[in-house]
């Protein structure tokens, strides 16, 4: 998922959340933002990977998605903290906030990538659709005019695999179901 559907998902977790806690005026807008940080917070690994690899660019055979940011059980038990240390204080609704925004993300990347969701016990990624008939970078090196893991490269690679998917299309509807709630809920 992009970065667009995975504010869109924290965004909606963020009104979910608000809206069932029955959370005051003064925090509803704040549960909002926290969904939204929490939504896009796991991808913080791209700063430590693109310091690894010296270049603001995707590598082959190497993924952000291998640090420990994305792992689900760091993020469940974060959002257990905060949730228990902040009992009697609308607060702790930020650790409920925290689970489900980055398990959200999480959701997201599960679509076709895949996520190592029973970590620390395994390393295996687990995907809904993975998509072995996708070109793999390679195939689409040679038919790109950019470097491979530039910037021009990322939109091209967009546009000829990416927007084709059926994943696009459900994180197409996902950021039009939280339009719709900013704008008329």
């Amino acid at each position: 998922m992009l970065p667009l559907g995975h504010i869109a998902t924290g965004y909606l977790v963020g009104r979910i959340v608000s809206f069932y806690a029955n959370a005051p005026s003064e925090y509803a807008d704040l549960f909002v933002f926290g969904g939204i940080i929490a939504g896009t917070i796991p991808d913080i690994d791209f700063i430590p990977f693109f310091i690894k690899h010296r270049a603001l660019k995707l590598v082959r055979g190497s993924s952000h998605r291998n640090y420990i940011t994305h792992t689900p059980v760091l993020w469940f038990i974060l959002g257990l903290c905060i949730y228990f240390l902040n009992y009697d204080s609308p607060v702790r609704y930020f650790g409920i906030i925290l689970w489900l925004g980055t398990w959200s993300h999480f959701l997201g990347d599960s679509l076709e990538y895949g996520i190592r969701w029973l970590w620390p016990f395994t390393n295996t990624y687990y995907s809904v659709y993975p998509n072995p008939s996708a070109p793999k970078l390679s195939e689409i090196a040679a038919s790109i005019h950019s470097p491979e893991g530039s910037i021009p490269f990322y939109f091209e690679y967009l546009r000829v695999v990416y927007f084709k998917s059926r994943v696009c299309w459900l994180e197409c509807s996902v950021i039009i179901i939280a339009l719709f709630f900013f704008f008329y809920i």
